[in-house]
């Protein structure tokens, strides 16, 4: 399973019969994981899906959703590239992990992918809560290179005034955080794998073991809250002239109930009306965010549903305007 050469295999973390190979990315400011999924004809690609999470920004628990969109993809030419964020593996060192250090890390992820296959890859941005925040100015800084960008449950308008802002910011302080992360160096390895299922009873079983070995990790904990502040403190009012401005590449996802976006989304959907001559609002099934995270069985609809919705948008639907759905 090849893999470009900005990519280093990762092969301890790698399983025989995995579709997709862990590797990291050497960039300035650090090194990250990645997954790479390449084309299934093994040739190159002529689209290259660049993910970026939200946070924790862990891109093992987006895998059954990146994987049933390689598989449904109507081409076999297509190659996926899931990016986390710096800091927050627990497979790296320890890096600095504030929202411009992400957000150099998106733009390094795309000129490497520009610098290998050339400025005719399409690459097309799929990403998910903070994420969108993140990509929003990656779009900013390399318009040139991203041909669509898909925005689900974006957190890009004053979080801290969202419900779990609210109720969580406190965390995000420094010493907080950094209690909270001693506690996990502590006691993370003492959290039994039964209680984490019964907590999280929604979650599939690989899912669970992403979690497990995040808690038994203090620096991955903190560098998780360490930008949670910094959410707190960047995300403010949404660029929506921006936005309007790419009005031809951009969709926008959202969930029944996000406690990171809250009254926000009805706000969003408004102010973008005001902005698009025409847009499409498309009313799908009241579905969690958390159904990225969940196996092919489980879910509001079944997660290979909302797969299908982007293998559509990605070759059938491409010049049609903003789309909220």
């Amino acid at each position: 399973m090849p893999l470009p050469s900005f990519l280093e295999p990762l092969d301890s973390l790698h399983h025989d019969n995995a579709e997709y190979r862990h590797a990291t990315h050497k960039m300035s400011l650090g090194t990250v994981h990645s997954l790479w999924w390449p084309t299934r004809s093994g040739n190159v690609p002529d689209t290259v899906i660049l993910f970026k999470p939200g946070n924790p920004g862990l891109v093992e628990f987006y895998v059954p959703f990146l994987s049933v969109i390689r598989e449904k993809y109507h081409s076999n030419n297509l190659a996926i590239l899931a990016h986390s964020h710096l800091g927050h593996s627990f497979a790296l060192p320890y890096s600095h992990c504030g929202l411009s250090s992400q957000v150099q890390g998106g733009i390094e992820a795309v000129d490497a992918l520009v610098g290998y296959y050339g400025k005719s890859v399409r690459i097309v941005i799929i990403t998910h809560s903070i994420g969108c925040w993140i990509s929003l100015q990656v779009l900013k800084a390399r318009p040139e290179n991203i041909a669509n960008l898909h925005l689900i449950t974006p957190t890009i308008r004053h979080i801290a005034d969202t419900p779990n802002g609210r109720s969580l910011s406190w965390l995000f302080h420094p010493l907080p955080r950094i209690v909270a992360s001693k506690l996990t160096s502590i006691f993370g390895t003492y959290i039994p794998t039964f209680l984490l299922k019964v907590l999280f009873w929604d979650w599939p079983a690989h899912q669970i073991t992403v979690l497990q070995r995040l808690l038994n990790s203090p620096e991955s904990v903190l560098a998780c809250l360490e930008m949670s502040h910094d959410e707190m403190q960047s995300v403010k009012e949404a660029d929506f002239e921006f936005i309007a401005s790419h009005d031809n590449r951009i969709r926008i996802y959202f969930a029944g109930k996000d406690g990171w976006v809250g009254k926000h989304k009805q706000v969003i959907m408004t102010e973008l009306k005001t902005y698009f001559s025409t847009y499409r609002c498309r009313r799908r099934p009241r579905c969690s965010s958390r159904l990225l995270h969940q196996s092919q069985s489980t879910g509001c609809s079944t997660m290979p549903s909302m797969a299908r919705r982007f293998v559509i948008d990605l070759f059938y639907d491409r010049t049609t305007k903003c789309n909220l759905y």
